[in-house]
């Protein structure tokens, strides 16, 4: 699958989702953007972050090394406002 043909096959893709949900979208390497779809806009990272600790999280359960029953409490100096960015 060449550029054109990606950017064919995603054009209707983020057409039908763009009016619901608020998006950027990049593909590339390192030194070639392939597909590029408000990706200079800044959205907020809250889910992403959580994900990236719910998987951390899991791999720790599976590896027995935590107890998912186990509380984990944080203190108030912890938190932080906002997206959590």
């Amino acid at each position: 699958m060449g550029k054109d043909d990606l950017r064919v096959a995603i054009k209707p893709i983020l057409k039908n989702y763009q009016t619901t949900l608020e998006m950027g979208l990049w593909i590339g390497t390192p030194t070639e953007c392939l597909i590029d779809y408000q990706s200079q806009k800044s959205f907020s990272a809250a889910s992403i972050s959580k994900l990236v600790l719910y998987a951390y999280y899991l791999e720790q359960i599976i590896e027995e090394k935590i107890d998912p029953q186990q509380l984990i409490g944080v203190n108030a100096v912890d938190l932080t406002g906002g997206a959590g960015v």
